[in-house]
């Protein structure tokens, strides 16, 4: 809460100030996890965040997050029930992230009030252009979600 304070001081009421928060950080009863998330995105929002984007692991729990081979609409948006259970916790924008590949499933959520917002990362670093393609009436992003992406030698799409 102090830094979120004192970054508020520093940026003024006029910018936002946004926070990724795992939901399940994959360290099971050692971890945190519902309904620990709940609080901790309440606790965000008292200290002045305007809006969490939803997410999960840590590495070192050996538990990666960012399932491979999402190849179907039923493996997307793994992170959704978390998301749905702070967004009735919170009364700030839930950004939900985790294997979102098509606009169908990423309507789905923002119209199940699952979420206000959807982020991406690695359908990015696939396509860059991505928003144009879905603007133009592109259905699912072509990431496959091998996870290639992070191999050695930099963040680029080796899939």
């Amino acid at each position: 809460a102090e830094i979120i304070r004192r970054a508020r001081e520093l940026v003024g009421e006029d910018f936002p100030i946004m926070a990724k928060m795992n939901a399940t950080d994959g360290f099971g009863d050692r971890g945190l996890d519902a309904p620990e998330c709940v609080d901790v995105a309440a606790a965000l929002e008292s200290a002045g965040v305007c809006a969490i984007e939803v997410s999960g692991g840590i590495f070192e729990a050996g538990d990666v997050m960012s399932r491979p081979g999402i190849n179907s609409p039923e493996g997307e948006a793994y992170f959704k029930e978390y998301a749905r259970m702070i967004k009735q916790g919170v009364g700030i924008p839930v950004m939900l992230v985790g294997g979102l590949r098509s606009m169908g499933v990423m309507e789905q959520m923002l119209a199940s009030g699952c979420a206000d917002m959807v982020s991406l990362c690695r359908p990015f670093i696939r396509e860059p252009d991505l928003v144009v393609k879905f603007r133009d009436g592109a259905e699912e992003a072509e990431c496959t979600s091998c996870n290639r992406c992070l191999d050695e030698g930099g963040v680029k799409c080796n899939g």
